[in-house]
């Protein structure tokens, strides 16, 4: 097992930036400004600009040509189940000389934005047709010439209509393209954040694991710290009390957890054959079992060079590199139990929430005699961050709600 980096401040130091870096986790970016364009019926100009997945509540501002802050006639901003912010503002400009104008929405946590200027055509602007000068002068003439005005004026105005239905439909054809792709962004952006969060409740949790040696195989040997495990070529003469498993190389951890949030970490690299996870207490410990939830197992496991979730069938998971370290993250009351690649700190895998009406214990299994697994010692955590043992509590922003 690598050693954990040395650090170089004090304890209360590496908690203040274990506590900035975590602040950064619940912070986001969301999409870019969709700013949509209405005339009045006075001729005036109504723009109305969205943006969605956005954490904290951001701050939305409009600017003229001239970087003078416009005031909004509009401002609304609602959050969705997963706690991120959608904004909606507008105003309306009734001077011709504006011709563009910007919609920016700014993060104030992380002291970033992101701004939409959109140019208004010259179309959309009040002013006074020439045509219309001109049928005032024949107005005033002979009454035939009163006749062709009033049939030039009918096409002209079928013209005119015309004309504004097809740029109304080029209008709402863009903005239905535009929308789509902000939905698509938004869509990406929600995943990212929600597997922030995610990977920020499972690191506030680390549990101290230890492997039970009155319940490992015969063919298991474990070190005298019992953090990591091997498996040997023969069996060793070791008591055959109930606890022992006989037919399968597994071993259990020393801690059983009938609440709470919990959290380990296993180096599994080089190992050709493991599976990893949690199991009851109460699981049946002779003969060959299948390691599925129904039996009371839930795990991940490797073999042939292929990672599976173990459930009734098998889920395999098409993982693009290989797993060194898995982060095994337990949530008792809500009947928890997700898998993490530790390199890149992306999730693997949660299993099918179930309820658990008995204590469940760390699960290891190891089938191949090449190397051994590790259990990381919960004071180093992910990449040698120290972390309490009895965890941190935050508080999201603006709310009571505990993290």
């Amino acid at each position: 097992m690598e050693p954990a980096a040395a650090l170089h401040f004090s304890l209360p130091a590496s908690l203040l930036l274990l506590l900035l870096s975590l602040c950064a986790l619940v912070s986001g970016l969301g999409s870019k400004p969709l700013i949509e364009i209405k005339v009045q019926e006075d001729g005036s100009i109504w723009l109305e600009c969205i943006s969605r997945g956005w954490y904290p509540e951001p701050l939305t501002v409009w600017r003229d040509p001239y970087s003078e802050i416009v005031p909004a006639l509009k401002e609304v901003s609602i959050a969705d189940a997963d706690g991120l912010f959608m904004v909606t503002t507008a105003v309306i400009i009734r001077d011709k000389s504006v011709r563009n104008v910007s919609c920016s929405v700014n993060n104030t946590l992380l002291s970033q934005e992101k701004e939409t200027v959109i140019f208004i055509p010259e179309s959309f602007m009040p002013s006074t047709s020439p045509w219309m000068v001109a049928l005032a002068v024949i107005l005033t003439t002979s009454p035939w010439m009163v006749s062709m005005a009033v049939i030039l004026a009918v096409f002209i105005i079928f013209m005119a209509v015309s004309i504004c239905c097809i740029k109304k439909l080029q209008r709402e054809k863009k903005i239905l393209s535009g929308e789509k792709e902000v939905e698509q962004e938004e869509k990406e952006i929600a995943q990212q954040l929600q597997e922030e969060l995610r990977w920020r409740r499972t690191f506030l949790h680390a549990a101290d694991v230890v492997l039970d040696p009155d319940t490992a195989h015969p063919e298991l040997f474990l070190s005298e710290d019992r953090r990591s495990v091997r498996r040997g070529p023969y069996r060793q003469r070791v008591p055959d009390n109930p606890e022992r498993f006989d037919s399968q190389p597994c071993v259990l951890g020393w801690e059983s957890f009938a609440s709470g949030k919990h959290y380990w970490e296993v180096e599994v690299e080089n190992v050709m054959v493991w599976t990893v996870g949690v199991c009851r207490d109460s699981v049946e410990r002779k003969g060959e079992v299948l390691l599925i939830p129904q039996n009371g197992f839930w795990t991940l496991e490797m073999f042939g060079n292929q990672y599976r979730a173990l459930s009734s069938p098998d889920r395999i998971l098409p993982l693009k590199e290989s797993l060194c370290r898995v982060g095994v993250f337990l949530h008792y009351e809500a009947g928890d139990v997700s898998f993490y690649n530790m390199r890149d700190r992306s999730h693997i895998y949660t299993c099918p929430r179930s309820a658990f009406s008995v204590p469940v214990r760390p699960f290891f299994r190891i089938g191949s005699d090449d190397s051994p697994i590790f259990i990381c010692p919960a004071l180093t955590g992910a990449n040698g961050v120290t972390v309490p043992e009895e965890g941190l509590t935050l508080h999201r922003v603006g709310t009571q709600e505990s993290l």
